[in-house]
């Protein structure tokens, strides 16, 4: 029987799934700090809550700041990809330039996808038509959930971030308050529910 597997190809089983990439879901700067931290290259972090494949806008720049708040990054130790953010106007800038005209804007390490339609990065033929190589990278933060095929092979290691954005899934930070209580994760301290199957 073929086993499941963790994106670094160590085994997936009862044991593990709180190690796994899929049941990791943390916030963005424990996940950017688990990255730099890390030997796993390159380390793929999914930015969730603006997932465009989701519903999201693909235009909220939380881990854009995170990624710039980071020295690794911006002083160039460490390499990062942030696919992508949606700004039209800035393609516009871009296209203003004309032909041939370098409008570079990086940081250190860091080189950002702007795009003028909403999109998930989830192939490498996509990153290539743009110039860049993820197989080379430190760290690649994509805008989506679970990691696509050409991703979950690509990363030696994975963590889903819960992220702002117009699908975030952080149940606390969306500040739920006409609920029926108590309701897990509000209320941790609740006793497990009865999860008996019923036939």
């Amino acid at each position: 029987m073929d086993h499941a597997r963790q994106p670094n190809g160590s085994p997936l089983g009862p044991d593990t799934l709180s190690s796994a990439g899929p049941t990791r879901k943390v916030r963005l700067w424990d996940a950017l700090s688990t990255a730099i931290a890390s030997t796993a290259r390159p380390f793929v972090i999914s930015d969730s809550g603006d997932n465009p494949g989701a519903g999201g806008a693909d235009d909220v720049t939380v881990a854009l700041a995170e990624l710039l708040s980071r020295e690794e990054i911006t002083e160039g130790a460490l390499s990062a990809i942030c696919a992508s953010i949606y700004d039209p106007q800035a393609l516009e800038v871009a296209e203003g330039a004309g032909v041939g005209a370098v409008v570079d804007v990086s940081v250190g390490g860091l080189r950002v996808i702007v795009t003028s339609r909403r999109n998930q990065y989830t192939t490498l033929e996509q990153f290539s038509r743009v110039g860049l190589d993820p197989r080379t990278t430190d760290i690649v933060v994509v805008k989506i959930g679970y990691l696509e095929p050409d991703l979950h092979d690509l990363a030696a290691d994975w963590i889903l971030a819960l992220t702002p954005g117009g699908v975030d899934q952080d149940l606390i930070r969306l500040g739920h308050h006409r609920i029926d209580r108590p309701m897990f994760p509000f209320d941790p301290e609740m006793a497990d529910p009865p999860l008996e199957v019923r036939r």
